[in-house]
């Protein structure tokens, strides 16, 4: 997005800085959320919140209009990093939790190798604003899996599906 709006070197860093220093007041809202409502709200509005980001940038051109939206980033990225991992290992048995977890970062490490470099061949075959709304699909589409399981929708048959990758890598 920086290309696209033009952002000099200042606003990159006040946009990084902007979400940095919001997540840190975040991270107080959504732990008093957590304590009255549960992990799981807070996961399911954190989520939507975040991959709403990518979409709205996506449609941006103003750089301006990208620091507001580094700050509503800030207030969800705070939500989804304070519960995202506890609500991971509450979903598989205590049993399979360091194979999980490993399996679990290992896709996380793998994912943040190719990522920038898909991102950049759809950027550069396609524009950057296809790019980053697909990203924000990508991301959306995590969300309804989430809303699946809070609401019990029948796409939401998660723990079969994490059974077998334990038994598979374990």
């Amino acid at each position: 997005f920086v290309r696209v709006v033009n952002a000099s070197d200042s606003w990159i860093a006040a946009i990084n800085t902007t979400k940095t220093i919001i997540m840190v007041f975040g991270y107080f809202f959504w732990s008093n959320l957590q304590g009255h409502k549960g992990s799981k709200p807070v996961l399911l509005l954190s989520t939507f919140g975040v991959a709403l980001y990518p979409i709205l940038v996506g449609v941006s051109i103003n750089v301006w209009t990208i620091l507001l939206l580094a700050v509503v980033l800030g207030i969800f990225q705070s939500g989804l990093d304070l519960v995202f991992f506890e609500e991971l290992m509450k979903t598989i048995p205590v049993a399979y939790s360091p194979t999980f977890v490993s399996f679990a970062q290992s896709i996380q490490f793998l994912s943040s190798i190719i990522a920038p470099f898909l991102a950049s061949f759809i950027a550069d075959n396609f524009g950057l604003s296809y790019a980053l709304i697909l990203a924000g699909i990508i991301q959306f589409t995590g969300f309804i899996l989430f809303a699946s399981q809070y609401f019990h929708l029948p796409i939401s048959r998660h723990k079969k599906n994490i059974q077998w990758v334990s038994k598979v890598f374990y």
